[in-house]
């Protein structure tokens, strides 16, 4: 969303950390907030430069479960997060 992702790298710029900025999202945007490592993805790309908030193009076929890094990758994620979305675990993946 590029509202949220807006609102991410206006807070990377305030020196809030990704923790700090995932818990203002969730005050104010409740249910609605992203999770916590979209928020820590995004604020990791603007911390090392990045100033475009929309999504990166997507190349290629989908990425496919072939792989038990790659499923050990999506287990760890939705350890953090159990509401992690399958479209946000393709975008962090």
């Amino acid at each position: 969303n590029l509202k949220q992702h807006a609102v991410i790298v206006f807070l990377v710029k305030k020196d809030l950390k990704a923790i700090e900025i995932h818990s203002e999202m969730v005050n104010v945007l409740g249910e609605s907030a992203p999770s916590k490592t979209m928020v820590c993805k995004w604020a990791l790309k603007f911390q090392r430069g990045r100033t475009s908030i929309e999504d990166d193009p997507c190349s290629g076929p989908p990425k496919s479960a072939s792989t038990p890094e790659f499923i050990e990758q999506i287990h760890i994620i939705v350890s953090e997060d159990s509401s992690v979305t399958t479209h946000e675990i393709a975008h962090i993946i």
